[in-house]
């Protein structure tokens, strides 16, 4: 029920853990930055609104109820995201900032729970 919300922790702790290794593992997950060519710059993580932010968290919220995978169920996936108010590249967008930035993260995960509290 809480698959998005799993992966995001996951992502997360993952990207940690190879952070705080001392030496580097190739069994690791790699940061995406190392594979940016030389002279290349890295892509900057566009600014997030907590409006935004809040759409992310209803959008993956009704996905999760629904149990709709974003790969298998995309349509409908597409079409929660246009419900929402989201384009697909804004919540791309928001998606990718909320996996690099562990404040967005936290932030993500305290709106995720207000909203199931606002449920019951």
């Amino acid at each position: 029920m809480f698959r998005y919300t799993f992966i995001l922790v996951l992502l997360t702790s993952l990207t940690f853990a190879a952070c705080e290794s001392e030496e580097p593992d190739d069994s690791m997950v790699t940061d995406p930055a190392e594979d940016i060519l030389e002279g290349e710059v890295a892509p900057e993580i566009p600014e997030i609104t907590d409006a935004d932010l809040e759409k992310y968290a209803h959008i993956n919220l009704i996905a999760d109820r629904m149990e709709l995978d974003p790969v298998s169920d995309r349509e409908q996936f597409l079409s929660v995201i246009e419900d929402q108010g989201l384009t697909q590249e804004r919540y791309a967008e928001v998606h990718l900032a909320v996996e690099r930035e562990p404040r967005l993260l936290l932030r993500f995960h305290e709106m995720m729970d207000e909203l199931r509290e606002s449920e019951q």
